[in-house]
């Protein structure tokens, strides 16, 4: 806002549905199952996290009577996170696109569009676990 006052970024970044994940199994063998699991994602005026799809495998080994050798192995699908950019009102210079969190900052207006979130989860996740009882 030109005249300098607070802005406050709450109906930006708020939403009424929190990103969600839900993740499954289900055994195939006494020793093996599949992962699976989705997020629902979520939304707000200014962002985005993509709804995403999980798939995976687990196994198991047991090289002794009380130890349990494990592995398992998930990749996402989705769940990409985005940010659009907000219009900021600079006075004489104009009206600009600016990225929302930076447009206060001494960084040129153009220059924050460069920072806007654009983000991809991890997407694949190894385990191995090893665990003796006694």
């Amino acid at each position: 806002m030109q005249t300098g006052s607070r802005v406050s970024f709450n109906q930006w970044y708020q939403t009424n549905w929190v990103d969600t994940h839900v993740d499954l199994m289900t055994q195939i063998t006494q020793d093996t199952g599949i992962l699976w699991g989705f997020g629902t994602g979520e939304q707000g005026e200014k962002y985005r996290i993509a709804p995403s799809l999980k798939l995976g495998f687990l196994t198991q080994l047991h090289p002794s009577a009380n130890s349990i050798l494990s592995l398992s192995f998930t990749t996402t699908f989705g769940g990409k996170l985005s940010e659009k950019p907000c219009q900021a009102d600079y006075g004489d210079l104009g009206t600009f696109s600016v990225n929302c969190r930076l447009a206060a900052g001494e960084m040129a207006p153009e220059e924050t569009l460069k920072y806007l979130a654009n983000a991809k989860p991890e997407s694949q996740h190894l385990w191995l676990n090893y665990r003796v009882t006694f």
